[in-house]
């Protein structure tokens, strides 16, 4: 489609006073083809997608190791959860292993308070009983004190 430049352009519409711009537009369409047909071009072309692609590959990688540091991430917390889990579960068996600890020793308190309690009333009793005897023996004692000065 090249036009020489030598001749004369016949014009679409010789009247028209855009008669120039239709040169200027054909000229421009016809050099816009050559330089899609061009090897410039197409290597340019090349160069464009490679490069597209390279990116392309370039996020699939990071976005690849963006989702194993996140699998990464979450398997960790998971283990962290894992392990709160059991410390939680297991300070809940010790807690009611205290628990029933403090229950026995409560009970054998209340058992010792009780046999302490009731040894005290065992020895209060002893003590009043001896001091009945005491009383009843001095009892007796002036009794004989007053036998014997009478003979």
């Amino acid at each position: 489609h090249s036009q020489s430049s030598q001749g004369p352009q016949t014009p679409k519409t010789p009247t028209s006073p855009k008669h120039n711009n239709y040169v200027e537009e054909d000229q421009v369409e016809e050099q816009a083809e050559e330089y899609e047909e061009s090897e410039l071009f197409q290597t340019e072309v090349n160069d464009l997608l490679d490069r597209l692609n390279l990116k392309s590959e370039e996020q699939s990688e990071e976005t690849f190791q963006d989702e194993v540091q996140l699998e990464d991430e979450d398997f960790n917390l998971k283990k962290v959860l894992d392990n709160l889990s059991n410390l939680y579960r297991e300070s809940q068996r010790e807690s009611k292993l205290k628990s029933e600890q403090i229950a026995d020793l409560t009970a054998q308190l209340t058992s010792r308070d009780s046999d302490i309690y009731a040894r005290d009333t065992m020895i209060r009793n002893l003590i009043r009983e001896n001091e009945e005897k005491d009383g009843i023996i001095r009892n007796l004692n002036v009794k004989i004190l007053q036998l014997t000065k009478k003979k």
